[in-house]
This record gives C-alpha cells, structure tokens and sequence, in this order.
C-alpha cells in the first residue's frame, strides 16, 4: 500500500496534514506531490483540491481518497482501517 499526497506550498491545511503526518509516526510510504510543480500528474489523478490522498493497492490502483487536512490521531485511525 502506498499514499500520494497532493499539495500546494501555499495551502495552509496542507502544511497542518504534513505536521499531523509527522506526528503519528505511522509505517507507510507517502510520496508528496506539489500540484503546481506536477500538473500532468494532478490532472491525471483528478485532484481538484488540496490536501488530497490517495490510497494505491499493490498494483497501483486506486484504493480510496480522502480530501482535506485531519489531525495525527485521525490520520493514525485512518491509515489503521486501510489494513
């Protein structure tokens, strides 16, 4: 399983989705993407807003998304129902 994570360096929530990431300490691969350096790649996925995550399965298909900034205690209980 692995996480893309859209951002934008501007985006105030996506700064707070990255702090929150940190703090869970949480055991997953996240790659981030910066929408405006990596445009091809947020059309591709359709993100039209930011924080956006994608869940990949193991053959890098599209498991689920969630939208939006969350806190380290609501990341930690996302990542955990993924499994």
């Amino acid at each position: 399983m692995h996480i893309l994570k859209f951002k934008a360096d501007w985006c105030i929530p996506c700064k707070q989705l990255t702090k929150a990431i940190e703090e869970a300490n949480v055991d997953i691969h996240i790659s981030t993407i910066d929408i405006e350096l990596n445009i091809q790649a947020a059309t591709e996925y359709g993100i039209r807003s930011v924080p956006t995550m994608i869940v990949l399965g193991d053959h890098n298909e599209e498991i689920t998304r969630k939208t939006g900034s969350m806190t380290s205690q609501q990341f930690k209980d996302w990542v955990e129902s993924l499994k």
